[in-house]
């Protein structure tokens, strides 16, 4: 879906870290606001899917 890869890219980096400065998830407010500016219509469905999308590219990320 184009606006679920707009807007991921948009968005990627910008995570919630915790303390140690490990990466924990996508930030939803960054997620919202481009949401919001490219108009996107199914807002749940997007959110759901970026998430997703950050969390099977992070595993990568991880895994080398």
């Amino acid at each position: 879906n184009r606006d679920v890869a707009a807007v991921y890219m948009m968005c990627r980096r910008q995570y919630v870290t915790a303390e140690e400065g490990r990466i924990v998830a996508i930030s939803i407010p960054a997620v919202k606001a481009v949401m919001d500016l490219y108009g996107v219509r199914n807002q749940k469905q997007c959110l759901e899917r970026v998430v997703m999308a950050f969390y099977h590219f992070e595993n990568q990320r991880n895994r080398g």
